[in-house]
């Protein structure tokens, strides 16, 4: 029997990269290392210590001369004020994105899910100016999606331009009363995500809409769209919008 070295693995420590991260920020030197405190912010984030990552990402932000880095620390900022619900927090870290690099999609997305959810819970409250915020956020995606997929040597989530982004915006214009580019819209993420449970659910359902308005007028469209939309201001422009619809179709 001989003794091999690196034959059996050692047990992980998750939290060695984090101790040494915060060591070496801790220095003097190491807390003028820009690169370190992006670092140090993911590792945080990774472990759920978000408070201490949003104070590392916003130093790295000001900081750094990398725009790219930059952008995927105030993704992650983004994400992390969504998930806290810190609507007014996640929007701020949105236009940065978008005032930093108009030419990524990421920001724009990261505007449309601000709206998206946004409007949700305005429709949660009653509250009748949700219309705005979806139309915000279908502007928004559509604006993203129109850019050329992100070319960076970091990562990014194909994911959220393939599939995320229509999981949001087929609801969003089936909302709005567009069905005809909510089908499209839930199709698109289908191509890439052929079983996803949500996307077959609403295109099934636009069908059926779609099927009953051939059948018989627009009429159903029209009161289907309407029961979404509160907004008694809307209400002309929204019939106006799928008279023309049922006129294109005919």
């Amino acid at each position: 029997w001989k003794h091999r070295r690196g034959t059996v693995a050692a047990p992980a420590d998750p939290g060695r990269n984090l101790r040494i991260m915060r060591r070496w920020v801790a220095t003097e030197e190491g807390s003028k290392d820009v690169r370190a405190r992006f670092y140090l912010a993911q590792e945080l984030s990774d472990v759920g210590e978000l408070d201490e990552a949003l104070q590392h990402y916003d130093w790295h932000f000001r900081r750094s001369g990398w725009d790219d880095e930059r952008m995927m620390g105030m993704m992650r900022s983004c994400a992390i004020h969504l998930s806290r619900n810190d609507l007014p927090a996640a929007e701020q870290c949105a236009q940065r994105l978008v005032e930093l690099r108009d030419d990524w999609g990421e920001g724009w997305f990261a505007l449309g899910r601000c709206a998206y959810v946004r409007a949700d819970q305005k429709i949660a409250k009653g509250d009748q100016s949700w219309r705005v915020d979806s139309a915000k956020a279908v502007r928004h995606f559509n604006r993203g999606l129109q850019l050329q997929p992100t070319n960076t040597p970091l990562f990014v989530d194909l994911r959220e331009r393939a599939v995320a982004v229509h999981e949001m915006l087929n609801k969003a214009l089936s909302d709005l009363g567009d069905i005809d580019d909510a089908v499209r819209s839930a199709e698109e993420g289908l191509r890439s995500e052929p079983a996803n449970p949500n996307l077959l659910f609403n295109r099934a359902h636009y069908k059926r809409l779609l099927d009953a308005s051939l059948a018989g007028g627009y009429d159903e469209l029209i009161v289907n769209a309407l029961v979404y939309n509160p907004v008694e201001v809307w209400n002309e422009d929204l019939h106006a919008f799928v008279q023309a619809k049922a006129a294109a179709r005919a």
